[in-house]
């Protein structure tokens, strides 16, 4: 086997214990505006070949994913639609203290 046949990547929020779970960037849901949800654009993976020429690729976006552990508070999408910002992980959240559950 030659390289990675799965890539991840993520992050988490941490708050002091007892104290409700925070807002993530602005406090919005993913909804496809760049101006409410953060995200992290133009993402890429470096592909090797056994030749050990190399080329950037965008992942395929029907193999691609988003979850969230807490999708009351929190969500995460992806969108490869916009040719400027190229594929990008949107993500955020009121957090619980302002989400009504």
């Amino acid at each position: 086997m030659f390289g990675a046949q799965t890539v991840q990547y993520g992050g988490a929020m941490h708050t002091s214990q007892g104290m409700a779970f925070p807002a993530m960037g602005s406090g919005y849901f993913p909804d496809n505006s760049y101006s409410h949800a953060c995200y992290t654009r133009q993402i890429q993976y470096l592909l090797q070949f056994l030749n050990e020429s190399q080329g950037w690729s965008v992942p395929e976006y029907w193999r691609a994913s988003a979850h969230t552990s807490s999708e009351h508070y929190y969500g995460a999408a992806v969108n490869d639609a916009n040719d400027f910002m190229g594929y990008t992980l949107l993500f955020g959240g009121p957090g619980r203290a302002n989400c009504g559950v």
